[in-house]
């Protein structure tokens, strides 16, 4: 509810959150140890399968809906807000990408500052070895690893 403090959920969710919250930007992040193969941001045909964190059920992505998806399928969906249970964070990950999104060239500024707070935190907080990229249309993949 409005007004309530985000629940703690682990150091690095909790700093993705408080990141997200702050630059008013989706953020997220998945264990790369748990994922299968490269991730791609594609487009689901509606046959995607997912079980999202927090639902019993595995549910169908919905046709034209944006989503991250390992070689095994979806690993979060509508963008990066709803984190599928098979590569989402837990106490044991060592290795983890993590997600800051913005769609509109006006948040520019604002994204690469709270990219930077992002890393700073990362670095400070979790006491992790980063690297920061940055995708787009002239720069549309990364090699991780």
């Amino acid at each position: 509810m409005k007004g309530d403090s985000l629940p703690r959920i682990s150091p690095l969710v909790d700093l993705y959150n408080s990141i997200s919250l702050d630059c008013v930007m989706p953020s997220g992040a998945e264990d790369l140890d748990r994922m299968e193969g490269d991730i791609f941001l594609r487009i689901s045909d509606g046959s995607d399968v997912a079980q999202v964190l927090g639902q019993d059920e595995p549910e169908n992505c919905k046709e034209g809906e944006v989503i991250y998806a390992d070689q095994e399928g979806p690993i979060c969906r509508c963008f990066n807000w709803r984190e599928v249970a098979r590569c989402s964070i837990s106490p044991e990950t060592n290795n983890a990408i993590v997600v800051l999104e913005h769609l509109l060239p006006e948040a520019d500024e604002a994204f690469h500052a709270g990219l930077e707070k992002l890393d700073g935190y990362l670095q400070t907080h979790c006491k992790a070895q980063t690297t920061v990229t940055v995708l787009n249309i002239d720069n549309p993949s990364v090699q991780i690893g």
